[in-house]
C-alpha cells in the first residue's frame, strides 16, 4: 500500500476551510451622525447591530427605521441603503463577510425580518464581536506565528457569531409568540368568564383555562385588567345584579342566585361593599316608575 499517496493535502484543506465563512472588513462605530452609505449592486453580506441612537436601512423593496437592540442584513447582487439619525447617531457594530457558507447563515436569520429584526441585547454576543474584531485585525496573538491559520480561525468565529445571533432571534421570536398566545388567552378569559358569572368560578379553574400557573395567571390578568381575578369576577356580577334590580321584578334572592351567590345574605353584604348601597335600596333609588 502506498501509505504516500494516502497522506491528505494539508494545503487544500486549510485552504477549503477558509472559503466556507470569511471575514471582509468589520468594525464597530459611535456617535456619526454622517454616517452614510449605499450600493447600487453589494458584493458581499452585511450585518449591522444596533447599540444605540437610531437609523435605518432599506433594500430594493423595503425601508426600516431602526433603534438599539436591531439588526440590518443586506444580501449581495442588490442594492441597499443604510445611515444613521441626525438628532440621534448610532452607535453600530457591523461586519461585512462572505463564504461558501454564508448564504446559508443568512438565510437562517432574515427569516426573522429583513432588512430588519429584534435581536435584544446580550453581552456574549458583544465580546464576540469584539474578539472577531480582534482576530480579523491580525491583533489576536492565538495561531498568530500561524498566518495561513487566521482565516480559518476568524471563519470559525464568525460562523460562532452568526450561530449566537440566530440562537438569539429565535429565543426573542419564541417568547414574542408565546406572548402573543397569552395575549389571545386573555381574551378568551374575558368572554369565558361573561358566559359563566352564574356558576362557582375558582382561581385554579381560571388558570387552568388559561394553561398557566396561577401565579403567572394572576401576574398577566392584573396587567391586563388592572385588578386581580376574583374582584373582578365580583365586579362583573355585581354589574350584572344591579342591571337585574333596576329592569325586572324578580326577588333579591333570585337575583343572587342568577349571578352565582344561593346565601342572600352574602349576596346583600358583597353588593353593598362593592356598590354602596344593599340591593334593596338601589332598586328603589334606581328604578323608574
Amino acid at each position: 500500500m502506498d501509505n504516500h499517496a494516502m497522506t491528505p493535502d494539508t494545503s487544500q484543506l486549510t485552504s477549503e476551510l477558509a472559503q466556507l465563512l470569511q471575514v471582509h472588513s468589520m468594525g464597530h462605530f459611535s456617535q456619526q451622525p454622517d454616517h452614510r452609505a449605499a450600493r447600487k449592486v453589494a458584493s458581499d453580506y452585511l450585518l449591522i447591530w444596533v447599540l444605540g441612537g437610531k437609523g435605518f436601512g432599506k433594500n430594493k423593496t423595503q425601508r426600516a427605521d431602526v433603534s438599539a437592540g436591531q439588526i440590518l442584513t443586506f444580501t449581495p447582487n442588490s442594492s441597499h441603503a443604510y445611515g444613521s439619525d441626525l438628532e440621534h447617531p448610532w452607535d453600530i457594530m457591523w461586519v461585512h463577510f462572505g463564504g461558501k457558507i454564508a448564504r446559508q447563515y443568512m438565510a437562517a436569520i432574515q427569516q426573522f425580518g429583513k432588512p430588519a429584526a429584534f435581536l435584544g441585547f446580550d453581552q456574549q454576543l458583544q465580546a464576540q464581536f469584539e474578539d472577531l474584531m480582534a482576530a480579523s485585525m491580525g491583533l489576536a496573538q492565538i495561531h498568530q506565528d500561524i498566518p495561513e491559520n487566521q482565516d480559518i480561525l476568524t471563519g470559525q468565529m464568525l460562523g460562532a457569531l452568526l450561530g449566537r445571533i440566530i440562537h438569539l432571534l429565535e429565543s426573542t421570536n419564541r417568547q414574542r409568540h408565546l406572548e402573543h398566545n397569552e395575549q389571545l388567552n386573555i381574551t378568551e378569559l374575558r368572554k369565558h368568564i361573561h358566559r359563566n358569572l352564574t356558576t362557582p368560578i375558582t382561581l385554579d379553574e381560571l388558570a387552568d383555562f388559561c394553561h398557566l400557573s396561577v401565579t403567572h395567571f394572576s401576574r398577566l390578568f392584573r396587567q391586563h385588567f388592572g385588578t386581580s381575578p376574583m374582584h373582578y369576577i365580583i365586579q362583573q356580577r355585581m354589574t350584572r345584579a344591579a342591571t337585574l334590580l333596576t329592569q325586572t321584578t324578580s326577588a333579591i334572592k333570585l337575583v343572587g342566585e342568577t349571578v352565582g351567590y344561593e346565601d342572600a345574605y352574602y349576596f346583600s353584604r358583597l353588593f353593598k361593599r362593592t356598590i354602596g348601597m344593599t340591593p334593596r335600596d338601589y332598586r328603589q333609588a334606581y328604578t323608574h316608575h
